[in-house]
């Protein structure tokens, strides 16, 4: 695999390149088989899929979110009030 590079979906190593549109519909066939988004053809362009998160998508979203923000809880209280203050500044600037 000299000189090419190598991505792995659902498992199994592929080489050459996958487009960001490939890679969108994979974690979108995921999802859906899981139950956590619905497809539906788009009215206004037969072309289009819109995807819709179902009620299980919402409840998977929330609990992942929590993880996420205990866990970034959890190290942020290693830092001082002031050192929270600080880094709080430095990533606004970069935002």
């Amino acid at each position: 695999m000299a000189g090419k590079k190598a991505a792995i979906l659902w498992g199994k190593p592929r080489v050459g390149f996958v487009s960001a549109s490939s890679l969108a519909s994979c974690s979108a066939d995921r999802r859906s088989a899981a139950g956590f988004i619905k497809r539906e053809i788009d009215a206004s362009d037969l072309r289009r899929h819109r995807l819709l998160v179902t009620a299980s998508g919402r409840k998977v979203m929330g609990k992942g979110l929590a993880l996420l923000s205990e866990a970034f809880g959890s190290r942020l209280s290693r830092l001082s009030l002031a050192q929270q203050a600080e880094l709080k500044s430095l990533l606004e600037k970069l935002s």
